[in-house]
């Protein structure tokens, strides 16, 4: 009796434990992105412990069942694809590691600590939430985190699109906003930038895309889906972000391919010819209807200064626009500041501290009095504006090989969860409450697509709340994944 007693109390106290990780681990996935996308200090820490606290509480919960016996594996052919699987999924961190450990030993090295230690937390934090997601919760967890993130991005962009038409965005939640983006009348969301507002909207495309081309949803499921893709697409056009349209376009060409994996070869080609359709419609109608959006390209290109001339002397005027553009000049400071140190970069977060020493171009001379063609006066820069660039300047070529190696085999993962889903759209519960691992597969590979090329030219991944969303959200496919026990047909 005192036996049983003593069971039952330690179940509940596992339960509880239990509990007590997910919301730790939804907290910042979720509240993140609604303040301002923690960012900031004040929200930044407490969201940083919060992901620590989960991941002692998780490390303490696999000690306690790595002491109790095993349960009994599965045999046969199910046992084997099983653990491929869970192969996989430690494949997946086990590749993230030495990027990991190659960012904390800079922080042993004479940097600014502090901007070293944020850039090193954006690589750690994200991190560990994947590991608590794949490993940390349980397959019930997982499906209710995912319709918590198609809930939450469908609000963000709602209060978005709500908060610009009432205020035209002077107000950011409870604080207001930069004159800057208030002058050209863009939707800053949640977020004070309207080019991070767009990339939370972009993955919120991408999740609206898994769940509408996804077969086995409920037809209220392909409604919610298509309505998210509607509202991330009119969120991100009201941000008048030229990456974030350009980002649009991309996710809805991948969506072409990936999209359809899954469905008879006769009908995928009528649904993509349907969508190629659709989306040139939609491609007009913006044209037509959104001229502060397709504005914002002419500001680059300028058609009236183009005129006339050749190929070749248009594609060297615009190269020089660009070049004379605030991000050419980051991109410029950024490539010198590489250029010192190509192999194991300037430093994690470095890259504000070493602006005034490389923004400028190299061809001044102090002693002739000769001012370089591009000076470093006119502004600061405190990021690069380039996720990609900014990792090559901080972290070298070092950092940057180790971050595609698992990067690469994350997409390889995410493209063979996709395709290994098929038995599982047969099973009664692949619809109803729930969404389909279908739906998390094509919606992570989609928003893995979006911000790997938005990121190209903007910071969205230097964003706390936006590089935490995205980790859960690559994570969670791959976490369902690891449960399955039927064996899958092959293709």
């Amino acid at each position: 009796m005192l036996w049983s007693r003593s069971l039952s109390a330690t179940t509940n106290v596992g339960h509880i434990v239990q509990n007590f990780i997910f919301i730790l681990t939804c907290v910042p996935i979720l509240v993140g992105p609604w303040l301002f996308g923690s960012r900031e200090l004040w929200w930044f820490w407490p969201f940083t412990l919060c992901i620590f606290i989960a991941t002692m509480l998780f490390g303490i919960q696999q000690f306690k069942q790595s002491l109790q016996p095993s349960s009994a594996a599965v045999s046969g052919d199910d046992s084997d694809d099983h653990s491929i699987w869970l192969r996989r999924q430690r494949n997946v961190l086990l590749l993230g590691l030495p990027l990991l450990v190659y960012a904390i030993w800079w922080l042993t090295q004479p940097v600014v600590y502090m901007l070293a230690e944020i850039s090193v937390l954006l690589l750690v934090t994200p991190a560990l939430l994947a590991a608590i997601v794949i490993f940390g919760i349980t397959p019930e967890q997982r499906r209710r985190l995912f319709t918590y993130i198609i809930l939450n991005l469908f609000l963000l962009g709602l209060y978005g699109i709500i908060n610009h038409a009432v205020t035209d965005s002077r107000i950011v939640l409870w604080a207001p906003g930069y004159e800057q983006y208030m002058i050209d009348h863009r939707a800053t969301g949640s977020y004070f930038c309207p080019n991070h507002f767009s990339g939370v909207m972009e993955i919120a495309t991408a999740m609206g895309l898994g769940v509408f081309l996804t077969r086995r949803v409920s037809h209220l499921q392909r409604a919610i889906g298509l309505l998210l893709v509607a509202l991330g697409c009119i969120a991100v056009v009201l941000s008048k972000s030229r990456g974030g349209g350009l980002t649009l376009l991309l996710i809805f060409v991948a969506s072409l391919h990936w999209g359809f994996t899954n469905w008879p070869r006769r009908a995928r080609w009528w649904w993509r010819a349907a969508c190629v359709a659709m989306g040139g419609i939609l491609v007009t109608g913006m044209v037509l209807v959104a001229d502060g959006f397709i504005g914002r390209y002419e500001q680059y290109v300028r058609p009236d200064l183009l005129e006339g001339l050749s190929f070749k002397d248009a594609s060297e005027a615009l190269g020089r626009r660009i070049e004379n553009s605030s991000r050419g000049r980051m991109f410029a400071g950024a490539y010198r500041a590489w250029q010192s140190a190509p192999v194991t970069g300037i430093g994690p977060g470095m890259h504000t501290t070493f602006w005034p020493h490389f923004a400028a171009e190299t061809d001044g001379d102090a002693i002739a009095a000769v001012w370089p063609t591009r000076s470093n006066h006119h502004f600061w820069s405190d990021e690069v504006h380039s996720d990609w660039l900014e990792m090559l300047e901080e972290y070298g070529l070092v950092g940057l090989a180790l971050l595609l190696l698992p990067v690469t085999y994350l997409f390889f993962v995410l493209s063979r969860t996709l395709r290994q889903d098929r038995t599982v759209r047969r099973e009664r519960k692949t619809t109803g409450t729930h969404l389909p691992r279908e739906a998390m597969a094509l919606g992570a590979i989609l928003a893995f697509i979006a911000m790997a090329f938005h990121s190209l030219a903007d910071f969205n991944l230097q964003m706390p709340a936006t590089v935490w969303l995205l980790s859960a959200i690559l994570a969670l496919p791959i976490g369902m994944m690891g449960e399955k026990r039927a064996r899958s047909s092959r293709s």
